[in-house]
């Protein structure tokens, strides 16, 4: 996994800040410029999350994994997102994409009855 190491045999979690999409525009700049995974850059079917000092970050590996927001009034957690991709792991400005749940949900709801 990252740095040649394996990875945990433990489920992990991080705390991360959901961000502006602006912001990972900028960091996927080039992407966006050059390829046509991300011509339009960061669209309503995505969000970005990650912490901008970096040292913490999905990375490989993580990909199917849940980015949750705790709902207290609730006592839920909602899940906001499904970890997609990333540039690098864990370096200063450089958010990873997740999949937006929530533009996915009446695909959800014909699919699971």
């Amino acid at each position: 996994m990252f740095g040649g190491e394996d990875g945990s045999p433990d489920l992990l979690k991080v705390t991360l800040d959901v961000l502006d999409p602006a912001i990972c525009n900028k960091s996927f700049d080039v992407e966006i410029r050059t390829t046509n995974m991300l011509s339009r850059g960061i669209d309503s079917q995505m969000l970005c999350a990650g912490v901008l000092n970096g040292g913490k970050d999905t990375c490989q590996g993580d990909s199917g994994g849940a980015l949750l927001s705790p709902n207290r009034e609730l006592c839920v957690f909602v899940v906001l997102g499904v970890t997609s991709f990333g540039k690098v792991c864990a370096f200063a400005n450089s958010p990873a994409v997740y999949a937006r749940v929530s533009e996915y949900i009446p695909w959800i709801e014909s699919v699971i009855p």
